[in-house]
């Protein structure tokens, strides 16, 4: 793997992948593990087959030499069709150029790359890794760059993080550098304290309007006095219309529907007569109105 990481920030590999195919795999598949901010561009997919090399172009994956990214991150491309002959330990060589921005955090007194060069998102080993970092003259880094790395090999799952402390001597501002760390981390911190007291706030409020306080018992007492005296269809066209809130009235049927302090117990109220609580009848009729109211990482391997 070499990787250059530019004046702005932006990290370009060039991925040599030589995968061993057997039986009735399909093709490759390379998974990216991106933080929020970090974005790629995938320049060229290539296949090196017993030194032929062929260009790997984006389509549809029914068809050999093609790739897609079957969803975020994760891109898939083929190998054999179907029809053909299964793989018998057929070793094919893909090379994979692209570039990663937002790969830099911004942290006190300069910049950090922390990315993971091996992708551990992977079935099998990688029996032999190599890299080659080459760092930008507009950075100073603060411990050695990877230059000439070969391990091997790297069980499923084994990582290669590179943490690097960067200074930017370059002129302004790097333009592909996640500067959304220490904001997100003072956005956190500021939630945290103002948080408690917007809820202080509005409990307050509520209080003093007398939303929060306790709703008015409803028992027969004053059923009888506030519901039974009037006519049916009163307390039909009240319960129709929602009801009413503190100290409002339904008028009709030659009398007043006093409100019980909450709308609550004019919902308790019907709910008595819709469950058949016995009530004296009128002939007399009337209407109702209302009131009141580790960047990269990732895994690789066949499908």
């Amino acid at each position: 793997m070499q990787a250059r990481l530019d004046g702005d920030g932006r990290l370009h590999v060039r991925e040599r992948q030589t995968i061993l195919f057997d039986e009735d795999g399909n093709g490759g598949e390379r998974t990216f593990r991106l933080r929020a901010a970090q974005t790629i561009e995938l320049h060229e997919v290539r296949r090196i087959d017993h030194g032929v090399v062929s260009i790997v172009t984006k389509g549809s994956l029914d068809r050999v030499d093609n790739y897609d990214w079957v969803r975020p991150g994760v891109l898939r491309w083929r190998a054999r069709s179907p029809a053909d002959p299964p793989f018998q330990n057929t070793e094919i060589t893909y090379l994979l150029d692209y570039t990663l921005s937002h790969v830099l955090r911004s942290r006190p007194g300069g910049y950090l790359l922390d990315h993971d060069f091996a992708f551990p998102d992977r079935p099998g080993p990688i029996r032999r890794f190599r890299l080659d970092l080459e760092v930008d003259p507009a950075w100073a880094p603060g411990a050695p760059v990877p230059k000439g790395i070969d391990l091997g090999p790297l069980a499923a799952g084994q990582s290669y993080v590179v943490s690097l402390p960067l200074a930017y001597v370059g002129t302004g501002v790097p333009a592909a550098v996640d500067l959304r760390g220490p904001r997100l981390r003072w956005l956190a911190v500021g939630a945290l304290f103002v948080s408690p007291l917007l809820a202080a706030a509005v409990l307050l409020r509520e209080r003093r309007v007398g939303r929060l306080g306790p709703l008015a018992s409803v028992d027969r007492p004053w059923l009888d006095q506030n519901l039974f005296t009037h006519p049916p269809e009163v307390i039909g066209a009240a319960w129709d219309e929602g009801g009413s809130a503190a100290g409002g009235s339904w008028t009709g049927g030659g009398g007043a529907f006093v409100g019980a302090g909450a709308s609550a117990s004019w919902a308790a109220a019907a709910s008595g007569m819709a469950a058949g609580v016995a009530a004296p009848s009128s002939g007399s009729s009337g209407g109702s109105s209302g009131g009141g109211g580790s960047s990269g990482g990732g895994g690789g391997g066949g499908w």
